[in-house]
């Protein structure tokens, strides 16, 4: 393989890739990312469940592919000064020239790479790119980090005609973001939360293609394709989650409450970091204490609908609710039970945000 390209195109291409590359691969080819030159110059990494393609602009003098160290090419290419740059392989190695400078990078054999997907057969929707990066950034948080639970690892993605619903949770919390799309289809497909997170990343503003069949989805926007392998098995079925009966409801500013809950939260119990919510007709105070920090309280005002009671809310996964809400007023609602809070905007049920109480031991 020898190309010609402007180390900006290069350079922008293997910053958006290495977000694939995983630092705990089991195998060292994964370290690498693939230069291909074919008909057109492809930069591609993998780490084996989600796979990144982007198509750069160049010259190609001789077709061909090489496996190149990513994290060694991308601190090079920083170094450079912006001009044209010539890469060249002769077996496992590539030549790099970019005017009077000169790498030799050792690499790996390009036949023991893992493949790209050549064609894709399956179901497809186009997309809007700003609606679907504000829909998965409300509902990522709650993706689980337990590798244990692999269901809960993805985001569960559910369209039905005009309507596309994603459903994160993790157990503790739920997370339900709902958008009117472009075209009418049906699906139910489970992608990994990595390959959520790096699509809001590169996500512009232009339209996106999303294809899928039973065993992988491909986005295609601009001049990338992302692959993700579809997890296997059920998420939760969250319908039944979401409360309908309430014990009260109170309606509040976004920011009073998240301001207040960042106060006291910090001297909350590390592991817990549960905060009290003592919720009357008129006033919503804030508690917490820590047997070896001390103690914090915050009053609001509100208007409580219900009797006074009492609820315990982790402070951290209450705050990714709060910010996570399109608007500047929360709804917050306690079910029946006491168990659960439900958090919306009071204008809209676009995004809905469930918090299971927790469950502190009496002193």
């Amino acid at each position: 393989m020898q190309i010609r390209c402007p180390l900006s195109e290069l350079l922008l291409a293997i910053q958006a890739v290495s977000g694939v590359i995983s630092r705990r691969t089991y195998m060292p080819i994964l370290s690498g990312l693939e230069i291909r030159a074919n008909d057109l110059i492809e930069v591609r990494a993998t780490d084996m469940e989600v796979s990144l393609e982007i198509v750069i602009k160049g010259q190609i003098i001789k077709e061909g592919a090489a496996i190149v160290p990513a994290k060694l090419l991308l601190d090079i290419l920083k170094t450079l000064p912006q001009r044209e740059i010539e890469l060249k392989t002769i077996e496992n190695t590539t030549h790099l020239d970019c005017g009077n400078i000169h790498f030799e990078l050792q690499g790996f054999n390009p036949e023991d790479y893992p493949q790209a997907t050549e064609s894709m057969i399956g179901a497809g929707l186009k997309l809007e790119s700003p609606v679907l990066k504000k829909q998965i950034s409300q509902v990522i948080r709650a993706v689980s980090q337990d590798e244990a639970k692999t269901t809960l690892t993805g985001i569960l993605w559910q369209a039905q005609e005009n309507l596309l619903t994603l459903v994160a949770c993790d157990s503790y919390r739920l997370a339900v973001a709902e958008s009117t799309i472009l075209e009418k289809g049906t699906m139910d497909i489970l992608i990994p939360g990595s390959a959520c997170r790096l699509l809001t990343r590169l996500l512009g503003d232009d339209d996106l293609i999303m294809m899928w069949d039973d065993d992988k989805v491909v986005f295609s926007f601009r001049n990338h394709n992302l692959e993700a392998r579809l997890l296997v098995g059920k998420h939760v079925e969250w319908q039944p989650l979401i409360p309908l009966v309430f014990a009260g409801k109170a309606e509040l500013s976004v920011k009073d409450l998240e301001q207040a809950l960042k106060r006291v939260a910090l001297l909350s119990p590390k592991g817990t970091q549960v905060v009290k919510f003592s919720l009357e007709p008129e006033r919503l105070t804030l508690w917490t204490r820590s047997h070896d920090q001390g103690e914090a309280k915050e009053e609001l005002s509100i208007s409580w609908s219900g009797e006074p009671l009492v609820v315990d809310l982790n402070a951290s996964f209450c705050l990714d609710g709060l910010v996570s809400l399109p608007g500047e007023k929360v709804l917050f609602q306690v079910d029946e039970a006491k168990q659960k809070v439900l958090l919306r905007d009071p204008k809209e049920e676009s995004f809905s945000y469930l918090l299971m109480a927790v469950k502190v031991p009496e002193e």
